[in-house]
């Protein structure tokens, strides 16, 4: 169980991470916006500029640059809160979901303890794919490192899928089965790759540098297990294999009627 485990932080977090151990997503964000993203991540309460710039040792004019940054690509979201001293405006910023699953792909691979910390002070704004968080890592024989993985799962899916999300073309529901779906997917290509190896000395090779002798097959009963055991995440999965029959239906129907396209005589 150990191998799955290093098998699924590398399957799932592993492509996510550059040489400089960042993510470099739809939105590139520079060191000192990291740094203010994860302060707010990792604190879980609006802070003020001073308050970022205070704790996080970040000057005032990178500070000032970083907010506007992360608000401009919809990660933070501000709120006027009185004036200051001098008679400006005082504001508290906080993060948006999507800034949440920024600072998760953004977060310190080596500091495992961030990902639950960050996951249980945001769950209020997305309990299934930051609520299941502690699902995973209360799991017998699963525990923090798959459900860290779930949790990167979860923020690379809502990453990529912004822009449907914004324009309200995917629901946040759908947004669920689209998590799912990246997951299993992600599975399965494993089970190719692992199946495609074997016969080829230098793949096979190659295959265990990067993965290491584990059968993916495994991996996949074990999220599948994981995932049916709990209702509301059963309820997601059921809804992507559904999706998976519609699909292979249509394509089906498409296949059948360029057969006959074919087969017909010309009149």
């Amino acid at each position: 169980m150990a191998e799955n485990r290093d098998f699924l932080v590398h399957m799932l977090a592993g492509p996510l991470q550059y040489p400089d151990g960042t993510f470099r997503g739809l939105d590139p964000i520079v060191e000192s916006q990291r740094k203010v993203l994860l302060h707010i991540a990792l604190s879980g309460i609006p802070q003020t500029k001073y308050e970022i710039e205070k704790i996080t040792g970040v000057n005032h004019a990178s500070v000032h640059e970083a907010v506007k940054k992360l608000k401009e690509i919809g990660a933070l979201e501000g709120k006027e809160i009185g004036k200051t001293r001098t008679g400006q405006p005082k504001t508290e910023y906080t993060l948006t979901l999507y800034g949440v699953c920024l600072a998760i792909l953004h977060a310190d691979r080596k500091n495992q303890e961030a990902y639950g910390k960050i996951a249980e002070k945001w769950v209020r704004l997305e309990p299934v794919t930051l609520g299941k968080w502690k699902y995973f890592n209360q799991k017998k024989d699963l525990g923090k490192e798959v459900a860290n993985a779930f949790l990167v799962n979860g923020a690379f899916a809502y990453v990529g899928e912004k822009e449907l999300l914004d324009s309200g073309e995917l629901s946040l529901d759908d947004f669920r089965v689209c998590a799912i779906e990246l997951l299993i997917e992600n599975a399965r290509c494993y089970i190719e790759a692992f199946h495609n190896s074997k016969d080829d000395p230098e793949a096979w090779k190659e295959y265990v540098h990067w993965y290491r002798d584990v059968n993916p097959e495994t991996t996949l009963e074990m999220w599948i297990t994981a995932i049916k055991e709990d209702p509301e995440l059963k309820k997601y999965l059921v809804a992507y294999v559904d999706d998976v029959f519609r699909r292979a239906k249509n394509e089906v129907e498409w296949g059948q009627f360029l057969k006959l396209r074919i087969e017909t005589k010309n009149r």
